[in-house]
């Protein structure tokens, strides 16, 4: 009889996980959702034409003189 208690325990404790599991999935996409409706949907205040080109190439200007010394 204990035998089929632990073995019913050990069932229960495996749906649960599983349950867990699929409720963690759900809310990571969800939470991916989200985050992608929210860049969809932004717009900056100030208009960024150009200034992320300057960064850019101080960026890669950076890099290469890292990589060359």
């Amino acid at each position: 009889m204990s035998e089929n208690a632990g073995d019913q325990a050990g069932e229960i404790a495996n749906d649960a996980g599983e349950k867990v599991s699929e409720l963690a999935n759900k809310a990571k996409d969800l939470a991916v959702n989200a985050v992608l409706d929210a860049f969809d949907s932004f717009i900056p205040k100030e208009s960024t034409n150009g200034k992320s080109g300057w960064i850019a190439r101080l960026i890669i200007a950076a890099s290469v003189l890292i990589l060359w010394f």
